[in-house]
């Protein structure tokens, strides 16, 4: 039953990657067929104003899940270089002046400009928190779940305890403060001292991929604003 779900895990990642990279090709077409005019009848303070609705907008999890253009140039902390932001098709439409689009993503909620990297961070929190054991000798499996079952709070684990290809053992919980406790926990119940307990964030899990040339050769897939990497074995 492992194998299988792990074949079936390893299917829907691809079909997305195939969404996504045919997205991105539409997408990149629009743009390059897409010649803006800068507005003329609207004061600084009304595009600026235009511009942060947009960015309200688009940085929200929802609409950023489908914007492709936005994904495809995304590191895994959710920072974005300017140039590509400044570039999107809707913010051209509006500006084409690149302190007006950085004082308006000043002015943003769910984002925020970095000027000693000239990018932009977006601010989306967790929706989930993994608490991993790594390094889980074969051996020690089945107690290591055990283990597990018994904690007070069983109640608060949403996912797990699963095993992945990795021998990983992993848990979700739906807050910080929840998967801290436990992990803390853990270690302590822990008889193999070598095994690593640690907490991953997960964001808007594996709905999208970020997705460069380099990852498609290594088939390297993270979740949105996620640490994991599942990286297929060679």
């Amino acid at each position: 039953d492992v194998y299988k779900r792990q074949a079936e895990y390893m299917g829907k990642i691809k079909l997305n990657q195939k969404s996504i990279m045919s997205t991105e090709n539409n997408t990149n077409q629009q743009q390059q067929q897409y010649t803006p005019n800068q507005p003329s009848n609207l004061t600084t303070e009304q595009m600026e104003e235009q511009l942060v609705k947009e960015f309200e907008d688009m940085f929200t999890r929802q609409n950023l899940e489908k914007n492709a253009y936005l994904i495809n140039r995304m590191t895994m902390d959710l920072e974005i270089p300017f140039y590509w932001i400044g570039n999107e098709r809707k913010i051209r439409t509006i500006s084409q002046d690149p302190n007006i689009i950085k004082n308006a993503l000043e002015k943003t909620t769910n984002a925020r400009y970095k000027p000693e990297r000239d990018s932009v961070q977006i601010n989306l929190k967790p929706q989930h928190y993994q608490v991993i054991a790594n390094q889980v000798p074969k051996d020690q499996k089945e107690q290591l779940v055990d283990i597990i079952n018994s904690y007070p709070q069983k109640d608060q684990i949403k996912e797990g305890p699963q095993y992945d290809q990795f021998e990983a053992c992993t848990c979700s919980f739906d807050s910080s403060d929840q998967a801290y406790a436990f992990e803390k926990w853990l270690k302590e119940q822990l008889p193999n001292k070598q095994i690593s307990v640690i907490i991953e964030p997960e964001n808007v899990y594996f709905t999208c991929l970020l997705y460069t040339s380099d990852a498609a050769d290594d088939l390297l897939c993270v979740d949105l604003g996620g640490r994991r990497i599942i990286k297929k074995k060679k």
